[in-house]
């Protein structure tokens, strides 16, 4: 079972829509109908969450490799591509060829895209909202790349990794902790890391320092892949450098942790741990019952939940597994 934060804050703010997501969506239970429908909701996005992930994806493939050859990317080349992105990922959408028969979010590839508006409010989709939208994700680069003296950086730094899988935390028999970081930046001479995280807000105004304070402890603990520095694991935790990149607010705020974050993220752990075995939220599927997962019944919960199709039908029990 994976725990990151964001999934222990859906947990602890509505547990029927963290089982729904984590334990019920199955896209390849095609022989049970309610688990591949709850597998094609939990894609949905919000207009503002494509709007970073957009972001997200564009530096990713099309920034930082020429920063990691060493070569100024095109800002009109970058914009050209998130337009060629916007365009084909709507056009995926608005078709919901996501509820074809046999697609995957792997094998749709990079035009993936499923649109919580499309599903339930399909009027709140209007030219005046996507033009938005993309204004919106087309000022975020506009402002990345007008930060010369960062991109420089990046440029000069000897390592930029991207997105990776594979740091991750084994943290007792059924909980895997796991951290994906934007951009991991590595330097020698002397060596030091820098961990930035991309944010894509028009308001901006949450913080993510303990988002990041994660990343750091994961990337401290974790069994470290073959590609990155040795040096990684006597550097001191509290010599790694953390960002975040408000790109729509062209705000960079910059984090240091301590001794005593890292005692609160630990003890922040264990309990959300403790309190999500309590639920049993570590078992499988078909040992669960889904009444230990209550449903937070808010406007503003509901009204936003990806899983209201099926939330709002009455439950039919599955069969039960003896844990014996």
């Amino acid at each position: 079972m994976r725990w990151s934060f964001s999934s222990y804050r859906q947990f602890s703010f509505c547990k029927r829509q963290w089982y729904y997501h984590h334990k019920m969506a199955n896209a390849n239970a095609t022989k049970d109908p309610e688990r591949k429908e709850a597998a094609i909701l939990r894609q949905l996005q919000s207009l503002n969450a494509w709007r970073g992930s957009m972001v997200d994806y564009i530096i990713g493939q099309e920034v930082i490799p020429y920063l990691r050859q060493g070569i100024w990317p095109q800002y009109k080349q970058v914009v050209e591509a998130m337009k060629q992105l916007f365009q084909e990922q709507y056009a995926f959408a608005k078709d919901q060829k996501y509820r074809e028969p046999g697609i995957t979010k792997s094998k749709a590839g990079d035009q993936f895209l499923a649109l919580y508006d499309l599903e339930y409010a399909p009027e709140k989709i209007t030219r005046d909202s996507l033009n938005q939208a993309y204004l919106e994700a087309i000022q975020a680069l506009k402002n990345l790349f007008a930060n010369q003296h960062f991109l420089e950086y990046l440029r000069s730094a000897d390592q930029l990794i991207t997105q990776r899988q594979d740091i991750q935390i084994k943290y007792n028999d059924h909980f895997t902790i796991t951290a994906i970081p934007d951009l991991v930046v590595f330097l020698d001479h002397p060596f030091r890391v820098h961990i930035v995280d991309w944010k894509v807000h028009s308001k901006a105004n949450r913080t993510y320092e303990e988002q990041l304070f994660l990343y750091a402890w994961v990337l401290k603990k974790c069994t470290r892949p073959r590609d990155f520095p040795a040096a990684l694991e006597q550097l001191p935790i509290t010599e790694i450098k953390l960002t975040e990149y408000q790109l729509l607010k062209n705000e960079v705020r910059d984090y240091t942790i301590t001794l005593e974050d890292i005692a609160n993220i630990e003890n922040n752990i264990a309990q959300s741990v403790e309190e999500m075995m309590l639920a049993q939220a570590h078992l499988k599927y078909t040992q669960l019952d889904i009444n230990r997962f209550p449903v937070n019944r808010s406007e503003t919960n509901c009204a936003g939940c990806r899983f209201r199709k099926i939330c709002e039908q009455p439950i039919q029990q599955h069969s039960q597994t003896s844990l014996f």
